[in-house]
């Protein structure tokens, strides 16, 4: 090797590992408060960018020097195989993949990138700066948590910079909650306990830093104790496992799964009935219990197994390592771990992705050599002018930056349409109409491609076209404002459920639209109710959505309908109040009174005795008694004649039962026929500023 390219490796070499070490450092200390939920979309946006770079430099590395020197480890294999596993279940699951792109589909991409990438430009043994870039990371992280618990931690700064209503409290952790916190502190405190275990010495950076991690571990540990405010919320694993066992029963979704970011409509679809009597019942889980459980939901088998076979691999290569890297091999067991008992999150796949990188570099059994783009004796007989030529040196460096400027633009489009979105949340608490309208319209027009911001724009035409049609002294213009609100609120609607149809809110919020035009637009009952049909078929187990498509029969008069739907959600959660009640309203106007009697009897039950739920609904109960008292002194009968439900016209006809996994398969989906992805927003008129939108309910992301 000549001069030249000695130092081109050196240099490759070099960019690559402090890359990684700016990425250990930045991923759990940054914290972005320009996003919807920026704590997590941080880190997500940080481990993104810094797969980018690493594949820019690689890219230029591997052209500058026209061969690739790929380590000779068992790791590689597995590596790779998962990343493809990964990139496959990312896009293929979905007609539109860019949610699972910016999801953890992202992130586990941007794992295998970091670590397969950052294995081959890694020349020299630099683990020690690894890890103690690592433990000072954790270290800063135990003091922003002691300063945070006497309130003057960097909230004070972001609330009065950002105008931000963060609390001053341990609550609030920059890795994005006490229970990462606890995570990561506990696997750097293994790597150096291991290191001292090993090498029965400890040295000055170890004394200064051990003290840190272990008091910030307490700490954050106390926090998230059951019955502590920062308690995890984890999916049970039994629940998990049926779950995934149900989308094993679809050749595809067994295969390549439902998708990074679709975790929690297989949630929705296949949840078990008996979780409606947990406290939890309607939290919306985006993960598993576990790594490998959520990648066997999202990613298939072809994840599970690629995954299972490169963490054995690890295991089987650390036990003969673990004596020469002892605080790698420590830090890189204790993440699998944690994999095994716990959700994923960007900040532990970060840390385990370096130390996969330094592990293999390290361990590897020298390198197998691909020449690229010539062949070797061409390499060797070339003079140093030709390699140093003008075109040679600027190939590399175009190439490179055209692939990294590509993906960098797409990223970058996405994120400001999160920052746009994330304004206009603000906004909207300002009650500033028209620049909520204008800022989700930039958004869905930055990135068409994500149903949330499809739905709450669609929520916002109708609010405001709501508040306009209210007006008494509405213009000609006005009027057509209405129109045009009304036709774009549903085209956004309908663009939600294409983009996800497998998602029951964003058919919710289909429903809740044509819901409300019911009266002043033809069909708008029907639409409503398959709207809502489908929002049901793809959560079979939620109450909710029954007692509202109950509600809808129950406006136009059809109790039968209504009191089988009310019943329906009662058997799904037999302690729902907001069932029970609905039902004795329905029973009452079907002329059941004394079935209605009974049901206000236990829906009173259910409510604690010193709300105005309870109040009221004794009210109507009293009400119930004397309407009653009166039909049987006038001689009539008090339970009412009402007919039994015909079946003919009930839509106890329509398939409201647990469909098969396939739903999950959007293209296998008759959603709604005709229609195509509308990428941007039909032009419309700014709305007044005097409209104030007042959505009914927001899609959860």
């Amino acid at each position: 090797m000549n001069e030249n390219a000695a130092q081109s490796q050196s240099f490759f070499s070099s960019f690559g590992h402090w890359v990684l070490l700016a990425l250990v450092v930045a991923t759990p200390l940054l914290v972005l408060p320009f996003f919807a939920n920026f704590m997590i979309t941080t880190k997500i946006l940080v481990v993104s960018l810094g797969a980018i770079i690493l594949f820019t430099v690689f890219i230029w590395d591997l052209l500058k020097k026209r061969s690739l020197e790929v380590p000779k480890s068992p790791l590689i294999l597995p590596l790779t195989l998962f990343g493809i596993s990964t990139l496959c279940s990312t896009l293929f699951t979905t007609r539109y993949p860019v949610e699972n792109l910016l999801g953890m589909g992202g992130v586990f991409l941007s794992f295998v990138v970091i670590a397969l990438l950052g294995s081959i430009l890694l020349k020299r043994d630099r683990t020690e700066l690894f890890i103690q870039s690592a433990t000072m990371a954790g270290s800063i992280i135990a003091v922003i948590t002691l300063l945070q618990s006497v309130g003057f931690g960097p909230t004070r700064a972001l609330n009065t910079i950002f105008g931000l209503d963060l609390p001053h409290t341990s609550l609030f952790n920059v890795t994005g909650s006490p229970f990462i916190a606890v995570q990561l502190l506990g696997a750097l405190l293994v790597a150096q306990v291991t290191s001292f275990v090993i090498t029965k010495k400890l040295s000055t950076f170890q004394l200064i830093n051990l003290p840190f991690l272990v008091v910030g571990l307490v700490m954050n540990l106390l926090l998230v104790l059951p019955g502590k405010e920062a308690a995890p919320l984890v999916l049970p694993f039994g629940v998990s496992w049926s779950i995934a066992t149900d989308v094993m029963k679809a050749p595809r979704s067994a295969l390549i799964g439902v998708g990074p970011e679709n975790f929690s409509s297989a949630f929705s679809l296949f949840r078990p009935q008996w979780t409606n009597t947990a406290t939890w019942w309607n939290t919306q889980f985006g993960q598993g219990a576990d790594v490998p459980l959520s990648l066997l939901t999202t990613g298939g088998l072809f994840s599970f197994l690629t995954w299972m076979w490169l963490a054995i691999t690890i295991v089987n290569v650390a036990r003969d390592q673990i004596k020469k890297e002892p605080a790698l091999v420590g830090l890189l067991l204790s993440t699998l771990v944690l994999n095994l008992v716990f959700p994923s999150n960007p900040i532990l796949l970060l840390i385990q992705a370096v130390a996969i990188a330094y592990f293999v570099a390290n361990t590897s059994q020298g390198r197998n050599k691909f020449h690229i783009l010539r062949p070797a004796a061409a390499m060797e007989n070339e003079t140093s002018t030709a390699r140093t030529s003008l075109v040679i040196a600027l190939l590399p460096l175009v190439v490179a930056g055209i692939v990294g400027l590509t993906m960098a633009y797409g990223i970058g489009r996405a994120y400001a349409a999160s920052y746009t979105f994330f304004r206009s949340t603000y906004a909207l608490q300002q009650n500033d109409a028209a620049r909520v309208y204008d800022l989700q319209r930039e958004a869905s027009e930055l990135n068409p491609y994500v149903s949330l911001y499809r739905s709450n724009y669609a929520l916002t035409n109708f609010a405001i076209a709501s508040a306009l049609a209210n007006k008494t002294d509405a213009t000609e213009q006005e009027k057509q404002q209405i129109a045009q609100l009304i036709q774009q609120s549903l085209r956004e609607a309908k663009a939600a459920t294409l983009l996800r149809p497998e998602d029951s809110q964003g058919w919710r919020v289909l429903g809740q639209i044509y819901r409300n035009l019911i009266g002043t637009a033809e069909g708008a009952d029907q639409w409503a109710v398959s709207s809502y049909v489908n929002a049901i078929q793809t959560n079979p187990t939620d109450p909710s959505l029954r007692v509202e498509l109950g509600g809808l029969f129950y406006s136009a008069q059809q109790y039968d309908q209504a009191i089988s739907l009310f019943q329906q959600a009662i058997q799904l959660k037999p302690d729902y109040a907001n069932g029970y009640y609905n039902l004795a309203n329905a029973l009452k106007m079907a002329k059941q009174y004394e079935a209605a009697k009974t049901v206000y009897q236990q829906t009173l039950a259910l409510i604690p005795a010193d709300s105005e739920e309870y109040v009221q609904t004794n009210l109507e109960l009293e009400a119930l008694q004397s309407e009653m008292a009166a039909l049987t002194s006038n001689g009539g009968d008090e339970d009412g004649t009402s007919a039994a439900p015909d079946s003919t016209s009930s839509l106890l006809n329509q398939n409201l039962n647990q469909p098969e996994s396939e739903v999950l398969n959007p293209q296998e989906q008759a959603t709604l026929e005709g229609e195509t992805l509308n990428t941007q927003p039909l032009p419309s008129p700014s709305p007044a500023a005097s409209a104030s939108p007042t959505p009914s309910s927001t899609p959860a992301p």
